[in-house]
């Protein structure tokens, strides 16, 4: 759901459910930012894939 406001507010949450232990939160967290698709969602997706 936060993908679906592209709400730049919900980046910084998405960020930290990158690193969850879960992997569906994270490949949920990875959908929803980019979902969002601004600069910061998709530099956040790019450091979290390094």
């Amino acid at each position: 759901m936060l993908g679906r406001t592209k709400s730049e507010e919900a980046i910084s949450e998405l960020e930290k459910a990158l690193n969850d232990s879960d992997e569906y939160v994270r490949g949920s967290a990875a959908y929803a930012l980019g979902n969002i698709g601004s600069d910061q969602a998709i530099s956040e997706l790019e450091k979290a894939f390094k």
